[in-house]
């Protein structure tokens, strides 16, 4: 590949004193798209004796192209060429108000591999031109060579993307890949630009699953801006604001997975103010906090237990029992593949004002709502867990766990007979 693609650059620096052979390369040259003919264009630059006069050639080309003809590798080579570091910004500034290739000006600025102040101010005026899609401006900003630009200036280009139709989804896009891929510590100018994205958004069905890669890329701006007490406000705002999209079907649940969780993990009285109260979690909600945690993870799995506790602690009689029915009971443990009861229930048992009724929330995560296979394998083999609690000192809960055990194996058995039923008859069926 690195044979093919110096002899490939070397071709373009003895075409380039051709000027015979550069009249019928460059009219096909400027149509073309593939990553050769980038290296090939990179190679003109370099054996052009007078750049600026093939420059001027090669954007003639570009003038005399049908719109939909056009194709911006050929620049990106030749405008990314060492040979062209002294004019390459004389060319750019013509660039932003070309009638042509103004629409390109985005992804032509990518060429440059740092982008300094002076790019931005560029970019900016071509934001304010209006010609160029407004996706394209998320070619910018992919690479941690960027990290040396004021934040100040940088947030403030990012507001002038958002002010536009479309622009927060390029704005999404260009955060996400700036805390994804760089090093440096954000400054509150651009991680306010980031909180007032996410406060943008809106959970709508025209946005929903993973268009603009929106879970990812809202978790991660979550993740890298919402620290601390002062974004509060703002992350119970998106709590509210995804809860009601929720019940009113205007997104779902797996389709913010990732920005559940991140809530969770770093607002988790919000989150559960939000979620949990004032009722127990009802309506489309529950599945939240789904009992299939062989399918689902559970957000309250990003608390810790005693952040869950304190949080009962301010109502125990009502939000007791409430947890009990929210969280996962069993956990899987890795090395044996067998279940056991979370730790965090049996805190409850201890703490909770009623027992009786946490026990019966407990006791729903038994059966799965959903399900792979077969329903009476998975609660046989969650019924165990009840025998843990045989022995328990406190006889309300032995003798509370022995029902439900031998409630359970009962639903495993007529169970297993209804599956086994609805299978024959569904294969006779096919016969």
């Amino acid at each position: 590949w690195k044979r093919a693609e110096s002899k490939t650059q070397e071709l373009g620096r003895k075409i380039a004193a051709d000027q015979k052979h550069l009249d019928v390369i460059l009219p096909e040259m400027v149509r073309t798209h593939n990553q050769r003919i980038a290296v090939f264009s990179r190679g003109l630059a370099e054996g052009a004796k007078d750049k600026m006069h093939l420059w001027n050639q090669i954007k003639a080309q570009y003038h005399s192209a049908s719109p939909q003809e056009i194709r911006t590798l050929p620049i990106l080579g030749f405008l990314s060429s060492k040979a062209m570091d002294e004019y390459r910004d004389g060319i750019m500034d013509s660039l932003v108000k070309d009638e042509i290739l103004g629409r390109h000006y985005p992804q032509i600025q990518s060429a440059t591999p740092i982008i300094t102040s002076k790019d931005l101010a560029r970019l900016s005026a071509s934001l304010d031109i209006g010609t160029a899609p407004i996706q394209l401006y998320q070619h910018i900003f992919f690479s941690a060579e960027n990290d040396a630009l004021p934040d100040e200036e940088i947030a403030a280009y990012l507001r002038k993307i958002m002010s536009k139709e479309e622009g927060l989804y390029t704005a999404l896009d260009i955060l996400h890949m700036m805390f994804h891929s760089s090093h440096r510590t954000h400054g509150e100018p651009i991680l306010k630009v980031a909180r007032d994205a996410l406060a943008k958004f809106k959970f709508t069905r025209e946005n929903r699953g993973m268009n603009h890669n929106s879970d990812y890329a809202l978790a991660r701006l979550a993740t890298v801006s919402l620290d601390g007490k002062e974004s509060e406000s703002m992350a119970a705002s998106l709590c509210e604001n995804l809860a009601e999209a929720f019940n009113t079907y205007n997104a779902y649940i797996h389709d913010y997975r990732g920005l559940i969780n991140v809530l969770a993990e770093k607002h988790p009285m919000v989150f559960m103010d939000t979620f949990l109260s004032p009722e127990p979690a009802k309506g489309r909600l529950n599945k939240l906090f789904s009992h299939d945690f062989e399918l689902y993870k559970n957000p309250l799995n990003h608390i810790s237990n005693s952040d869950i506790l304190k949080w009962c602690d301010v109502d125990s009689a009502r939000r007791y029992p409430v947890i009990a029915q929210a969280i996962e009971s069993f956990t899987n443990t890795p090395a044996s593949g067998e279940l056991s009861w979370n730790p965090l229930i049996i805190d409850l048992f201890e703490k909770a004002p009623n027992l009786e009724v946490l026990l019966e929330n407990v006791a729903q995560d038994l059966v799965p709502s959903t399900f792979g296979g077969s329903q009476a394998d998975i609660i046989e083999k969650r019924a165990p867990v009840f025998k843990e609690l045989f022995d328990h000192p406190n006889d309300v809960i032995a003798s509370w766990a022995k029902m439900r055990y031998e409630l359970a194996m009962q639903t495993v058995e007529r169970t297993r007979e209804w599956e086994e039923k609805h299978y024959r008859i569904r294969n006779e069926s096919f016969e």
